[in-house]
């Protein structure tokens, strides 16, 4: 990114500052203020407050004037500058690990602990940055971002080296792409794992969102991908590849189609056919299929060879939150799964109904507030299709009326005689659970491994899992 001489000289003087923030709060003395229009405000705005807490460089688009005893950096872009400023600031950790990046709406959390199973049963130290959390060799957080801000990200980037990690793998989320919070990275292998309809409030169509995620292999210049990994069993990876294949890159291309591997899924996991060599994980669900065939191919690209790729499917015995089967005596199932967005919640309702035939299946879920509401009707019609059963309630309302959400996704059933809208999430769970019978299955959606529930400005405790085995043992007794 060279924008001019002042551009160069503080990559070259970089360590002489205490640190860089784009926070005008969080300035302290000596420190690299990055300003710049944001989607709430314009961090220009703040320059001055910046000053009067210590900054003694300010970077900034457009900024075009001279101030006393301070430096002043005008960049093009301020997103890109804070990453690349970042990377520099900590002295870029990612270019001494290899990285590997996923991307897409579905999968992204499962394929990497599937991939980091398989790097540790290969012998290496991996660090993980997801929607979960973020864990490396003796250290785990709660994740707040799926992809962190470029200044954390980069911290916790030379952590992970320090620890000996020799493999990152990240999840990276079209906001982070969209806001370059990764520009500037090399990444070993990027995956694609699908695009479907999320996210809207934030890109306003398919086709931005879809741009968004493209970008991540298309664009060498601030996104460096060595080898990208692609699903073409679905219309964007096809999409994807055929854009790649047009582009003039050097980046080698894997493509990967479900739907010509031969795999089947129990109660027990998956058993998946890949060139001849059958592999097992006690995963479930036709969804997870696409998961664990996306994580041996990166494998593959790594070149982990097919003893540990089998040793590392087997010893995960399960992902928070992802199909999560909740320990019960009773003779019903109980499973807890993220899937908050229409093709994640029909893909886990179709594996449901495909491993257990003929099984009554229980749902409760809702649609979280202040996100796109566009798909609150389009999960109802779901969960009529496929589930016997509904409870519609409250996920994270957030600043929104919980029953106006709950409206909304009433208006895609058709069928209401086996509904109820129960806005109260704990009684919505307890009510499935009383009704079920032997051999059903109750499926609660939508909150996963999340362990609080945001009403209004309010974040309250609240798991699933947890309040799913309080209710059963009550059943038990």
């Amino acid at each position: 990114m060279k924008i001019n001489p002042k551009w160069n000289w503080l990559l070259e003087n970089i360590h002489t500052f205490n640190g860089i923030t784009a926070d005008s709060r969080a300035v302290h003395a000596n420190y690299i203020f990055v300003a710049g229009k944001g989607l709430a405000q314009d961090g220009r705005l703040f320059i001055q407050q910046a000053i009067e807490r210590g900054a003694s460089c300010i970077v900034a688009e457009d900024l075009f004037i001279e101030i006393e005893n301070i430096h002043i950096v005008n960049v093009l872009d301020y997103r890109e500058a804070l990453s690349r400023l970042a990377a520099a600031f900590y002295k870029y950790p990612a270019r001494n690990m290899r990285i590997i990046g996923i991307t897409g709406t579905c999968g992204k959390t499962t394929t990497t602990y599937l991939l980091e199973a398989i790097l540790i049963a290969s012998g290496e130290k991996v660090g993980v940055i997801g929607s979960v959390n973020i864990r490396y060799p003796k250290m785990h957080e709660v994740a707040n971002l799926t992809t962190p801000d470029p200044i954390y990200l980069h911290k916790i980037l030379a952590q992970m080296l320090d620890a000996g990690c020799t493999y990152v793998i990240m999840e990276v989320s079209s906001h982070a792409l969209e806001q370059k919070r990764v520009a500037g990275i090399d990444f070993t292998v990027a995956a694609f794992t699908n695009l479907s309809s999320e996210h809207l409030d934030y890109h306003g169509t398919m086709e931005n969102y879809f741009a968004a995620k493209a970008q991540f292999f298309l664009n060498p210049r601030l996104y460096a991908v060595n080898n990208a990994v692609i699903n073409v069993s679905e219309p964007f990876g096809v999409q994807l590849l055929a854009k790649l294949q047009k582009a003039s890159g050097t980046t080698r291309v894997i493509t990967y189609n479900v739907n010509a591997i031969a795999h089947k899924t129990t109660l027990a996991g998956i058993e998946i056919n890949i060139e001849n060599t059958v592999l097992h994980t006690h995963l479930m669900g036709i969804f997870n299929a696409y998961n664990v065939i996306c994580a041996v191919k990166i494998a593959c690209v790594l070149g982990i060879n097919i003893t540990d790729i089998t040793k590392g499917l087997l010893e995960l015995k399960g992902v928070p939150g992802r199909l999560e089967r909740i320990s019960t005596t009773s003779d019903f199932y109980v499973f807890v799964d993220f899937a908050h967005k229409p093709e994640a919640l029909e893909r886990v309702l179709q594996s449901l109904q495909q491993i257990k035939k003929n099984a009554t299946i229980l749902l409760v879920f809702g649609c979280g507030g202040d996100r796109d509401k566009t798909k609150r009707p389009i999960m109802g019609r779901i969960a009529s299709k496929y589930a016997d059963y509904i409870w519609i309630t409250s996920d994270n309302p957030r600043t929104e009326d919980p029953i106006k959400i709950i409206e909304e996704i009433k208006s895609g059933i058709t069928n209401l005689s086996t509904v109820v809208l129960e806005p109260c999430r704990e009684k919505a769970i307890k009510a499935a659970l009383y009704q079920a019978k032997a051999g059903d299955i109750v499926l609660i959606a939508g909150k996963g491994h999340e362990t609080y529930q945001l009403i209004g400005s309010k974040k309250n405790p609240f798991d699933d899992r947890k309040i799913a085995q309080a209710i059963l043992k009550g059943l038990e007794v």
